[in-house]
């Protein structure tokens, strides 16, 4: 029930008192019933206190997980790149007349090492949450610089030397060793601190 503006006479909810001129005055709604307990969308419960959700800070990250993880996105992406451009260049390579056979053995090896470098950088994305996997991180980063290293040797073998050359062996020890370095760096300091 409400109280008339006008007349003050009682009136049931949803209903519009007839006083004065007859002119039926506007009703007014309900208010809406809540049981004890229950909460309505949007509203805060009367009569319990309101308690802020608690905050939890992530963890952080053990030492060198981050490092194998970063090296290994970045080698993941060098790898794929990598391996499409020796697979284009195999296509290329099978195109010519005369071709030395040992070019064949050059673009193997090195389709090889770009694959085993994505493979490793792939594996090393969830291996750097695991320090039990550290050795294993370690052994990925020899291979790859031991690959790398067999790998400038072929090139100046079989291309005795030239401008071509120095460029690629420039390449190769720049974007070949510091990341399977920073492997071996990651793998020792997670081993250390697992």
């Amino acid at each position: 029930m409400y109280q008339c503006q006008n007349c003050g006479a009682q009136v049931p909810y949803g209903q519009a008192c007839m006083c004065g001129a007859g002119q039926p005055q506007p009703f007014q709604q309900q208010p809406p019933q809540t049981q004890y307990g229950q909460q309505q969308y949007g509203q805060p419960q009367h009569g319990q206190p309101q308690y802020a959700q608690p905050y939890y800070p992530r963890p952080p990250s053990p030492p060198g997980e981050k490092m194998i993880m970063i090296s290994g996105i970045i080698m993941t992406v060098f790898g794929a790149i990598a391996v499409l451009i020796v697979f284009f260049l195999f296509a290329a390579i099978s195109q010519m007349w005369f071709i030395p056979d040992y070019y064949y053995l050059y673009v193997s090896f090195s389709m090889i090492m770009a694959t085993l470098t994505l493979a490793f950088g792939i594996a090393g994305i969830p291996f750097s949450k695991r320090a039990e996997k550290a050795n294993t991180i370690i052994a990925f980063g020899v291979t790859i610089i031991a690959l790398r290293i067999i790998d400038v040797i072929l090139g100046f073998v079989m291309n005795s030397g030239g401008a071509d050359l120095t460029m690629t062996i420039v390449l190769s020890l720049t974007f070949g060793i510091p990341l399977p370095l920073l492997y071996i760096i990651g793998g020792n300091i997670r081993k250390k601190y697992a």
